[in-house]
């Protein structure tokens, strides 16, 4: 009996996942995107991934959802997989830092019995507070692993490394990615808090299940 509900949450979880996964394929689709600047909320879907189920499913939402965006959006190119590494990138970094702000919750809560594991709304300032930084510092390392296939496919055409533009260029990424990841970052907690105590009825695995 124990195998089958064991079985049963993983299917759950796959299937959460493939939803995801679509929800940023979905989401991608009405990105603003102004060649070296790229507007989108298709992150969102790898930040409750991540937030949800760990740095594994962060990764695979990335994974699946970048593929399908990169295949439909542009073919099969020999960069392709540069172009899905930031996604792949972002969903195991936000579920690196879930793990690690579960953890910082669960020491805190030792003080007030108030908090659960499974219900981290009972200290939603510093939640959200948390993952807004989490969303942000990934940001910056996203926006590095896209620079490489930029600078990569601008290099096969002739990209020089002495245009003006290249500083220009990275410091327009940094703060736009940081300013569209803090948003997220806020977002995200509202979507994770329902979805965790949904869940936790539900009594299916999830990160912050003890």
């Amino acid at each position: 009996m124990q195998n089958k509900a064991k079985i049963s949450s993983h299917v759950h979880r796959l299937a959460l996942n493939a939803m995801l996964a679509a929800l940023f394929f979905a989401l991608s689709l009405f990105s603003v995107d102004l060649g070296f600047i790229k507007f989108t909320v298709a992150p969102l879907a790898i930040l409750v991934a991540g937030f949800l189920f760990g740095p594994a499913d962060g990764a695979i939402v990335g994974l699946i959802g970048s593929f399908l965006e990169q295949f439909v959006k542009y073919g099969f190119s020999v960069t392709m997989p540069l172009w899905m590494l930031p996604a792949i990138v972002r969903g195991a970094l936000i579920g690196l830092f879930a793990l690690f702000i579960r953890r910082f919750l669960w020491r805190r809560a030792k003080a007030d019995e108030r908090f659960t594991p499974a219900k981290p709304s009972a200290q939603t300032p510093l939640f959200i507070l948390l993952t807004v930084a989490a969303a942000v510092l990934s940001a910056v390392v996203v926006t590095l692993c896209n620079t490489l296939p930029l600078y990569v496919d601008y290099k096969i055409f002739g990209w020089s490394d002495e245009n003006p533009l290249l500083w220009g260029v990275l410091s327009a990424r940094f703060v736009s990615g940081m300013l569209t990841s803090a948003v997220l970052g806020v977002i995200t907690p509202l979507i994770v808090m329902p979805a965790a105590a949904a869940l936790e009825r539900m009594r299916k695995g999830y990160l912050w299940k003890k």
